[in-house]
């Protein structure tokens, strides 16, 4: 299957993280859950290189839960909400804030306008959102984008299968990304992105 290789991926990257602890919304039932039998030999292609101590303090203290090593993320293809395909790796040498959301979802509708507020403060040094919706049309999703005037990029993931390899089981689920495309850390619930704790945070990475 198209996704099968990173699937294999996803269950070797994410059982590093540890669970959040802030407001989510569990994923409906319809996302797949990730199994595989056997990982076979592929799993190889995972490497991880050790992750910057002060980063990872800093990362915990402002709610990210972290790997142990900093670890690449799993690629995809998905369509924007103008029908064209994008790749998370389209977005390398940005840091990206990859987000996974659902407009019924209470706290990711909470977090939207934050997200849209650091989006336009940093998107000119290099800070992309990349929001992932899970399991809604383009219709639905635009809809909510045009009643919240979000700018940032968004994708639809209707059949669940990224946010199920990314392990987003409640959501909002959001990743950082430095711009080696590398996992920093994961934040499950919405956060005030735009507090000075969060945008100092994001500018220290940035000037990575």
């Amino acid at each position: 299957k198209k996704y099968a290789f990173l699937i294999i991926i996803s269950i070797l990257v994410f059982p590093a993280f540890s669970k959040g602890t802030k407001e989510a919304e569990p994923v409906s039932e319809s996302v797949p859950a990730a199994e595989v039998a056997d990982k076979g030999e592929e799993a190889e292609a995972v490497v991880s290189q050790p992750l910057n101590m002060d980063l990872k303090v800093k990362l915990n203290r402002a709610g990210f839960d972290t790997p142990k090593d900093t670890l690449p993320s799993i690629e995809f293809e998905l369509f924007n909400l103008d029908g064209i395909q994008e790749k998370l790796s389209d977005y390398r040498g940005k840091v990206v804030f990859l987000n996974f959301w659902a407009t019924w979802c209470g706290p990711c509708q909470s977090e939207m306008p934050a997200m849209e507020s650091v989006y336009k403060e940093l998107k000119d040094d290099g800070f992309v959102i990349l929001a992932v919706d899970l399991g809604e049309d383009q219709a639905k999703v635009q809809s909510f984008a045009d009643e919240y005037g979000l700018t940032f990029p968004i994708v639809l993931d209707e059949t669940n299968a990224v946010g199920s390899m990314y392990n987003a089981q409640s959501i909002p689920t959001t990743y950082l990304l430095d711009r080696e495309g590398n996992i920093l850390g994961r934040s499950v619930g919405a956060s005030p992105w735009e507090d000075e704790q969060y945008m100092t945070l994001f500018r220290e990475i940035l000037d990575m």
